[in-house]
């Protein structure tokens, strides 16, 4: 993307050798028929479907949103709730045996102060010692005199014991709401703390009991199609299939206004005043940050988990997302890394409602997320 002038460029171009996904497949379940009935699932139209290969989700204060908000972008889109985190931890002392839902193998991440007195499983000394830790890191940041001798560099789960005395059973949530990809150990602290804190200052910016949304109708490319549709309205270009074949930075002052020369695959060039690019254009194979590989799995599924969505205060919304963790702990090793689950409720638009006739069953996407070893 290049500005020209007071008009932006648009360049795309698919380059297969340098794709993100690689040994991608469809599999396609053959249901049989569910016991005492004939009927069995079927999918829908595939028109019917907005899946993403990399969903995601936007904390109210990120700063995707406030572009979205300051381009009045968002008022193209509509936006669905995420809810509550959960944490995979079967037998843990807060469920009962009878109970069915979530709450039998999982347990709520407390996501506010009221959440965390409230929660049975957490003594109340560790109470005390979580709403300390959560003052510290919510508090403002020019309050640098209470920072001194905090050693962030160290990994999250020493730093927790360390600093504040967190016992280990609330390593693994917190670690959740920074949605690291890594164990506790490999996590640093200065990585899991700001991601902390921006998920706690979030809750409640947009609404009452949640911190985070969803766009409707495919998530990343329906927020793309509308800045595509904001631009185009601005006066922006569009050049398909097309890429930069170079790029020369001029110098001199007869060049103060367009410093960029680029040349394109289609044999022509522009002047620029600004290129905005990313490192995986312009050096891919000599980019120094480690790239990590993460397996992904997209599940239609037919089923609605209503016990997933809880409505977190009165007056909040329903939310259409929920996000579970399984600690590396309970996937066989301490030092393996967590697998993330995000699950949406038809309400996103991903999936439709009724996925077969006449049962009108209530259709529900589970995106699964792991990085590969």
């Amino acid at each position: 993307m290049c500005l020209v002038g007071s008009r932006l460029i648009f360049c795309y171009q698919i380059d297969t050798d340098t794709s993100p996904f690689k040994d991608a497949s469809i599999l396609k379940h053959d249901a049989s028929p569910s016991a005492g009935t004939s009927i069995s699932p079927k999918l829908a139209s595939s028109r019917a479907y907005t899946l993403s290969l990399s969903p995601y989700f936007l904390y109210a204060r990120s700063q995707l949103m406030s572009a979205l908000v300051s381009s009045k972008v968002f008022r193209q889109l509509e936006f669905m709730a995420v809810g509550s985190w959960w944490i995979y931890a079967p037998g843990h002392p807060d469920c009962e045996k009878d109970e069915l839902g979530a709450e039998k193998v999982l347990y709520r991440v407390p996501g506010n102060r009221e959440d965390v007195f409230a929660a049975s499983h957490i003594s109340m000394k560790s109470k005390r010692t979580l709403m300390r830790l959560l003052r510290h890191i919510t508090k403002p940041n020019e309050d640098e005199a209470s920072n001194e001798g905090d050693d962030t560099s160290m990994p999250l789960n020493d730093y927790l014991a360390s600093q504040f005395s967190v016992p280990e059973e609330l390593h693994n949530p917190l670690l959740s709401l920074s949605l690291s990809q890594l164990s506790q150990q490999d996590t640093p602290a200065s990585y899991a703390l700001p991601r902390i804190q921006r998920h706690l200052s979030s809750i409640g910016h947009l609404g009452p009991g949640f911190g985070a949304v969803v766009a409707k109708y495919g998530g990343g490319a329906e927020l793309l199609q509308a800045a595509c549709r904001a631009s185009a309205v601005g006066g922006g270009v569009y050049a398909l299939d097309t890429c930069l074949e170079d790029c020369l930075w001029r110098y001199g002052s007869e060049y103060s206004e367009h410093r960029f020369l680029l040349k394109l695959s289609n044999q022509g060039s522009v002047q620029a005043k600004c290129l905005f690019t990313s490192a995986a254009d312009t050096s891919p194979k000599e980019s120094s940050t480690p790239l990590v590989e993460v397996a992904r799995s997209i599940s239609v599924v037919s089923a609605t988990f209503p016990s997933l969505f809880p409505v977190a205060v009165e007056g909040a919304p329903v939310p259409a997302t929920a996000v579970l963790m399984f600690p590396g702990d309970t996937l066989g090793s301490p030092k393996s890394p967590p697998v993330y689950l995000q699950v949406h409720s038809s309400d996103t638009g991903e999936c439709p409602h009724q996925q077969s006739k006449p049962s009108r069953v209530q259709s529900c996407l589970i995106c699964f997320s792991s990085p590969l070893a």
